[in-house]
């Protein structure tokens, strides 16, 4: 949200071209190439992630604290989250880019202008705020496609999620686990776009009254 901000502030400028770049190359790239892509690079060539697995067998072993246990999960989730991460914040970016533009051709914003206002201060306490709604409603549209990509993933990274077993259970025809699997699914995305819709009516009193 923050690059798609300073990307419609700074319009048609050599950073604006820069990051509209990178976010259509995001969008072109394929979820699971990426994930091999990284996997290769990063968990074989240069050893610096895992490559599967969601923590390390050595805390069933020595029985680390739970600090220490939380940062290895994360340590395990870093190149998944990257992957997943990459296409959104792609199309986040342009969204956000497009609502910044429109919201400053409104003419409050130009009249804080005139009054002499600082720029950050027109930028992130009245832009942002109005800007930011069209990017709150496809936050709650995306959580579909975070769990279709979680799928590829997943078992990209071998990483023990929803994802993987859904996958595991198309392979073995186990039509009671996709049941399962697609309900929980539905309904985290269903509440996901209640707490927008609710979200919404916090930010914008018009939604409220």
């Amino acid at each position: 949200m923050v690059l798609g901000l300073i990307s419609a502030w700074r319009a048609n400028s050599k950073i604006d071209n820069l990051f509209v770049f990178l976010s259509m190359a995001l969008r072109s790239i394929p979820t699971f190439w990426l994930g091999l892509v990284l996997l290769i690079f990063f968990g074989v060539t240069l050893r610096l992630f895992p490559t599967s697995g969601y923590f390390s067998t050595s805390f069933i072993t020595y029985q680390g604290n739970v600090i220490s246990f939380i940062g290895n999960v994360l340590y395990h989730s870093f190149l998944p989250l990257i992957t997943l991460m990459a296409y959104l914040v792609g199309g986040n970016l342009l969204i956000m880019r497009a609502s910044t533009i429109s919201t400053l051709r409104e003419d409050y914003v130009i009249t804080l202008k005139a009054f002499g206002y600082d720029d950050r201060k027109i930028l992130y306490e009245h832009v942002l705020k109005n800007a930011f709604l069209p990017m709150l409603t496809n936050i709650g549209i995306q959580m579909g496609y975070i769990v279709s990509s979680a799928v590829l993933v997943e078992a990209v990274f071998s990483y023990p999620g929803m994802g993987l077993l859904i996958y595991q259970a198309v392979l073995a025809r186990d039509y009671p686990t996709l049941q399962g699997s697609f309900f929980i699914l539905t309904v985290s995305t269903l509440v996901a776009l209640l707490i927008v819709d609710s979200l919404y009516a916090l930010l914008d009193p018009r939604v409220r009254r």
